[in-house]
Order: C-alpha cells, then structure tokens, then sequence
C-alpha cells in the first residue's frame, strides 16, 4: 500500500504525565516508611516522595519502586537484578523484554529527580507529522513505523534490529512497543507519536517528506 508521510516537528522530552497517580505517590510513601502520607496535600505528594526515596540507598530505593509498579511483571529475581543495573544502565533503552521500556522510563525518571541525577537521562521523542492512507485503510503503529523507516538512516536502531519486519517477511508484534503512543486524526491525517529517543530522533531521519510502499506481512 502507497503511504505518504510528512513529518512537521520534532520535540524531546524528559517527563510524560500520566503513569503515576497520587494514590501511587501516597502508596510508595508508606513503602518509603513516611508516616501519615495520607495526610499530606495532593501538591506536595510527588515533593515528600522525592524526599522519602531520597533517604535510602540508590538500590535499595530502585527494588522498593520496581517491587510496587513491577510485581507481576518481574521476579524477585529480575526486580533486584534490575534494580542494582537501572543505577548505572538505561533499563527503558536495553532491557530485553521492551513491552516494559515505557514501565521502566517512568520508574528510572522518578529515581533520577529523587538523586539529583545520580540514574541515567533518558529522553523520549515526540513527532508531529502528516499521514495519508490509501481508502478504507486504518492507520496502525506497524504501518507508521513501516513507512517511517523509508527516511530513517541505515544506522537507525529499528532498521538494524527489525529488517525483516519493516519489509513485511516476519510479524511485526514489537511496533506497539516501540511505538509509546500513536493519536491519529483520519479526517486532517495528522498524526502525534511518542517514542524513546532511543527508537527515533530527528537526527536518525535523512528525509522528512517522503511517498512509500508498504508491506504488510502475510502468513503462509
């Protein structure tokens, strides 16, 4: 199918709202062993949660958030593994299993404002761009990363790690993770994307407007 694409604003980012919600903040600080948290205003939560994690250990803080957002998605095991590497090592961009990249971001920003610093930066990218699709055709994550790929550079992580997907030879399941948040307007076929900047950034793209084919997997 013909896609064509024109991308319109590149942004980057470090804090995307909605993960936490203040129960979470009022929850975390009775594991941070805070008293009273639910006497605490909602605008001060996130301020005495800082200051909370801030007391312990740079490790010990990591498993005590990762053990609260992360229990059913990880071992005991993996969460003090995790914990222990997350200090030195950016888990939203290298962990294996990356249906958890978009956990790990929020989690590794919430320590990284508590220590001033002391965990990795991680940035995410935010795309405004423009999508025409041929009739009847709805707009997917698979089919925008696709199409993307034709003005990505070769040194482009998604084209080194994903060929075979990008040319519709092997199911393409990762593009919803790699892919944080798609809104699509299929009237304007404007398009807004939230990705790791680990993914996509502006300097990854050797062209901005651009008409591709794009393939589709199918199984035999």
């Amino acid at each position: 199918m013909k896609v064509s694409i024109n991308i319109e604003r590149f942004s980057t980012v470090q804090d995307l709202p909605g993960f936490w919600t203040n129960a979470d903040f009022r929850a975390l600080l009775s594991e941070f062993n805070f008293p009273d948290a639910d006497q605490i205003s909602d605008g001060d939560l996130l301020d005495m949660l800082k200051m909370a994690i801030s007391d312990f250990d740079t490790v010990k803080a990591a498993e005590i958030v990762l053990t609260y957002k992360m229990t059913g998605k990880l071992t005991e095991g993996q969460i003090k593994q995790v914990a222990y590497d997350m200090r030195t090592e950016p888990m939203a961009e290298e962990y294996p299993d990356i249906t958890l990249h978009d956990d790990f971001f929020h989690i590794n920003r919430l320590l990284y404002k508590s220590f001033n610093g002391k965990f990795p930066a991680i940035k995410l990218t935010l795309m405004k761009c423009q999508v025409q699709l041929p009739e009847g055709v709805e707009l997917t994550k698979e089919i925008l990363l696709k199409a993307f790929s034709h003005g990505l550079s070769s040194r482009n992580v998604i084209r080194r790690l994903y060929d075979d997907e990008l040319h519709g030879k092997k199911e393409f399941a990762e593009a919803e993770h790699i892919v944080w948040k798609m809104d699509y307007n299929k009237e304007s076929g404007e398009c807004n994307i939230i990705t790791s900047d680990y993914w996509m950034n502006q300097e990854d793209f050797e062209y901005v407007e651009f008409d591709t084919e794009v393939k589709m997997f199918e199984a035999h």
